[in-house]
């Protein structure tokens, strides 16, 4: 596990030159090689943004969609060798299949559909695409938002919070068995296949328990021109993304420091402040870990700026080597974050008992994350870029185990820096600090994983960004005893809507009822097919679970095929049986003749 190098990195005397900073955002960009030539580009067309508000979300609808096709292209050239002929066919035929245009194969030549292209194409209009911000920047203002969510039966709600004056954040409660995926999460992450033309619909990232989700809704997403993209948690080695948590942390520019918030939230997540009476012990672990952080980030080569490296640093903080690079810094650097909080547990480092405990607890923390696959995944390119899905129809699933909780921190970290880096990407480099796309997370099993810092307060204020949680739990028990009761009342307070797919857990009970202004017995009583929900402003009502079967996508999902064949095969066996019965009858009446 340890690095060839790293003992040589510890014991030497670090170098205080001044160094490059590492990049922060890591993820894929085109390069300058791939941008077209300023003299190939059409001349300006002023006309065309004078044109009705539906031509306009048409134009821009296809521009979305040629630069999905240039960033799929871009991801997984390396893994089929597709030639720049297959990106001209790859479009040139998702034009047409939009426009109910009869294309024979995805691969046809491009010479034989644009034979048909119209005079008004899309492609002809790059004068103000900036393709090296990885979006479609407009003249115009962005799309609106007419994309709506699912909520039950008959009951839809628009994703335009600036229209409906609440936010987008749902809690959906419900026990094993109650459909919380089937009627909820399935039927709205399929309303991202819908026809993307004037819309503006949600990118997302996903919990995927077992990857059914994946495979079955994830083919129709991606046949609708969505990037689609998976990191499986239960099997590393297959994964074609990597995530490396220490690159998300922003380093300053000036001091090459490590910026302090970054570094605090990954150590929160490895080792999250405990509810017992004794916090000692977790509260010096955390600062363990952040120094090990930092000094990785500000005094390690690129290639060894990982979790694995940050585990060794940790069993090496007794030793003398370590004391030298700490009294050397500290004289260069008294305020950098590693002095800071490695001071706290060096005072300690007397007390052999005392000090071991500590670096017991924060290796403990670490010792799931740091294994041979791990740390290959850590170091794989390319890494996952969130802020792709603030600006292309993007949708990322987790795959994660329900029986091996072991990489719960990290999915929990991903999702907590996934949602910095888009807070950070709008209100820095988005008009109105707000996201081009909206994106959503569905966090299924909410409370079952590991503790995402400072949760509470996220959800007062991704509202803004375009950005919206759905929390999928249990009961609000559980959410209790994972953040504490006021805590995970803010939670709950901070959305919109709460639909209640039943149980009978008291707690949850009784906190319906009182939503419901109802005795608890009316909803320890709901029918099997009825649902409670909530919304803010207007009370709550009883009304049925979405049916799957009505989405209108309904008929692209396999279980429709298997449904179907499953129908046809009952409909032959139908047939053959009044057959079978005849022929036995006749068989029968010959033998007694």
């Amino acid at each position: 596990m340890a690095n060839e190098n790293l003992n040589e990195q510890i014991c030497g005397a670090p170098d205080f030159q001044e160094t490059e900073a590492p990049e922060s955002t890591p993820g894929m960009q085109i390069g300058a090689d791939d941008l077209p030539e300023e003299s190939d580009l059409p001349e300006e067309d002023d006309d065309l943004f004078e044109e009705e508000e539906d031509d306009f979300a048409w134009y821009q609808a296809e521009v979305y969609r040629y630069e999905q096709a240039v960033l799929d292209y871009d991801l997984y050239e390396g893994d089929d060798g597709k030639s720049d002929d297959y990106l001209d066919d790859y479009y040139l035929n998702e034009y047409y299949l939009n426009c109910d245009a009869t294309v024979s194969s995805v691969s046809a030549p491009a010479e034989e559909v644009a034979a048909v292209m119209p005079e008004k194409c899309p492609r002809n209009d790059f004068d103000d695409l900036d393709v090296s911000a990885g979006y479609a920047k407009s003249k115009q203002n962005p799309v609106p938002i007419r994309t709506h969510r699912i909520l039950a039966e008959g009951v839809e709600v628009s994703n335009d919070t600036w229209k409906t004056g609440l936010n987008n954040n749902d809690l959906i409660i419900g026990p094993t068995g109650s459909g919380k995926t089937r009627h909820y999460i399935k039927p709205n992450l399929m309303q991202g296949a819908l026809p993307v033309t004037g819309t503006n619909p949600e990118s997302f990232i996903v919990t995927d328990t077992k990857g059914n989700l994946r495979n079955e809704v994830g083919i129709v997403l991606k046949r609708s021109g969505f990037l689609v993209h998976t990191i499986d948690f239960t099997d590393l080695p297959k994964n074609h993304l990597g995530y490396n948590p220490l690159a998300f942390v922003r380093i300053d520019p000036l001091t090459g420091e490590a910026r302090e918030q970054d570094v605090m939230r990954i150590a929160t997540t490895l080792c999250p402040p405990t509810l017992s009476n004794d916090p000692y012990w977790s509260n010096a672990a955390r600062s363990l870990i952040a120094a090990m952080i930092a000094y990785t980030l500000e005094w390690l080569p690129k290639e060894q700026q990982h979790l694995g490296t940050v585990y060794d640093l940790i069993t090496a903080a007794d030793s003398n080597q370590m004391e030298e690079n700490f009294v050397e810094i500290a004289n260069a650097r008294p305020n950098c974050l590693f002095v800071k909080q490695f001071s706290s547990v060096r005072a300690v480092r007397d007390a052999e008992k005392t000090f071991a405990c500590i670096v017991g607890v924060a290796t403990d923390q670490l010792s799931s994350l740091v294994f041979s696959d791990a740390i290959a995944f850590y170091t794989t390119s390319p890494q996952v870029d969130f802020r792709k899905l603030g600006t292309d129809f993007a949708g990322l699933f987790l795959t994660v185990s329900d029986t091996d909780r072991s990489m719960d921190k990290l999915v929990n970290l991903l999702y907590s820096q996934a949602i910095s880096e888009l807070c950070i990407f709008a209100d820095t480099e988005c008009a109105g600090s707000r996201l081009p796309h909206p994106v959503r997370l569905y966090l299924d099993d909410f409370a079952a994983s590991a503790v995402i810092p400072d949760f509470d307060n996220i959800t007062s204020v991704i509202r803004s960004r375009g950005i919206a949680v759905s929390i999928v739990l249990q009961s609000i028990t559980q959410l209790n005893s994972m953040y504490g009761q006021d805590r995970a009342r803010t939670i709950i307070n901070n959305c919109a809507h709460i639909l209640y797919l039943g149980g009978h857990d008291l707690d949850t009970v009784n906190y319906i009822a009182a939503l419901a202004s109802c005795l608890p017995d009316r909803i320890l009583k709901l029918p099997v097919n009825s649902v409670f929900l909530y919304t803010e402003g207007t009370g709550g009502q009883q009304v049925r679970r979405y049916p799957l079967e009505q989405h209108p996508c309904y008929e692209q999902l396999p279980e429709a095929k298997r449904a179907a064949e499953i129908a046809e095969r009952e409909r032959q066996e139908g047939e053959m049986l009044p057959r079978l019965e005849e022929a036995i009858r006749q068989a029968r009446a010959e033998q007694a003749a």
